[in-house]
């Protein structure tokens, strides 16, 4: 076998058992760092992730678009109208109890997002105080942050990351299995 073969192995077994330990438990092990560019194997990394996190677990991929009703939840306000009381709308955060939230280009993370993100996972809870109402929301979550370069990332949260795999090197596509 060749040194590269022999070298890809190893790369695919370690991007194998990190996937396995994440799926573990998500916010005990706060997630992982991936350097990378979008690309098959990356995508088939986190097929295998989800794979090993089981049909239930929740995978809530955080767009950079969200704004703060969107990742915090606050007033449902079609539900509201409807009960006649007020009904909190779950967030993007409190949605990844449980599982993974997945954050694409973690270099270009609003910083509210960060801190958002840093405070439930060092908490364990969310606190939803907006719109008149008050509510404490268990988010139990891990992170899978992908860096694909360029501006200094969120050191906040990557601090909170227990694994870093990098990918950037990496073309051929998963030779994984469960």
């Amino acid at each position: 076998m060749s040194e590269a073969a022999s070298s890809s192995e190893a790369f695919w077994s370690d991007a194998a058992k990190a996937a396995q330990v994440i799926a573990l438990d998500p916010h005990a092990i706060g997630g992982i760092w991936v350097q990378c560019r979008r690309s098959g194997a990356v995508e088939d990394w986190l097929q295998y992730l989800r794979d090993c996190l089981g049909p239930d677990a929740p995978y809530v991929r955080i767009p950079l678009s969200a704004d703060d009703s969107r990742l915090l939840g606050g007033l449902d306000l079609a539900s509201t109208l409807s009960a006649g009381r007020p009904v909190v709308d779950r967030g993007l955060i409190a949605d990844a109890n449980g599982g993974i939230a997945l954050l694409p280009n973690a270099e270009c993370v609003r910083s509210a997002t960060v801190a958002a993100l840093t405070s439930a996972l060092d908490n364990g809870s969310l606190a939803v105080e907006r719109e008149g109402i008050s509510a404490k929301i268990e988010t139990r979550f891990g992170v899978v942050a992908l860096y694909e370069g360029g501006e200094a990332a969120a050191p906040a949260l990557r601090e909170r990351l227990a694994m870093q795999i990098d990918f950037t090197s990496v073309s051929a596509l998963a030779p994984m299995k469960t």
